[in-house]
């Protein structure tokens, strides 16, 4: 990035203020944010250490901003089982509790697909993200659940009766149930009342 890139300068601070006096002067509210993509979990320790500082910038910006929700992306090892891949996420969020209670935000974890993820592990289910939030254990680390992810998946009712209140968050996207195609709702095979029902 550049060092007068908005929210990565020396002056991000000032800057994520005149965006939080904008918006209050137009009455809008954000409700929700993504942090920077990229593997936490990464081999090369300064991808995953800049990509940590990154994720607890954009924490403490949505505090600035008043953002209650964040999705953050879980990490991958590629030849990881689900424990190994548990426990070591578990570690990388816990390098954001502290960022999390000064600001107050709730980190969210969202489910992914095979269709991106091939056969590495991942939380691709309700039940999985459900497990994974329980074993955090933190009242401020919940779920977000992305409804294109989940249509290449298959049954996304029972993946969000089986997230319960710890979902806080949805991505609504279509798709054609092939691949990740993020495109308007409606123009997929997205089954919409399946989702609207189960919420």
């Amino acid at each position: 990035y550049e060092n007068d890139e908005l929210l990565v300068s020396d002056n991000w601070i000032n800057n994520a203020k005149i965006i939080m006096e904008n918006t209050q002067r137009k009455g809008a509210q954000f409700i929700q944010a993504h942090s920077p993509g990229g593997n936490p979990l990464s081999h090369d320790k300064q991808i995953a250490d800049e990509l940590l500082r990154a994720t607890i910038r954009s924490i403490d910006v949505c505090g600035i901003l008043g953002i209650p929700n964040i999705v953050v992306h879980a990490g991958m090892i590629k030849g990881a089982g689900k424990e190994e891949s548990f426990l070591k996420n578990k570690l990388f969020f816990e390098k954001l509790f502290p960022a999390m209670e000064r600001n107050n935000v709730n980190v969210l974890c969202e489910n992914s697909t095979r269709k991106n993820m091939g056969d590495i592990y991942f939380t691709n289910s309700g039940s999985e993200i459900k497990e994974f939030v329980r074993y955090v254990d933190h009242p401020l680390f919940h779920a977000c659940w992305d409804t294109g992810h989940g249509n290449c998946e298959g049954n996304q009712y029972d993946d969000i009766l089986a997230i319960g209140d710890d979902l806080f968050a949805v991505h609504i996207n279509d798709n054609s149930g092939r691949g990740d195609e993020h495109i308007i709702p409606y123009l997929g095979t997205v089954n919409m009342d399946e989702i609207m029902n189960a919420l």
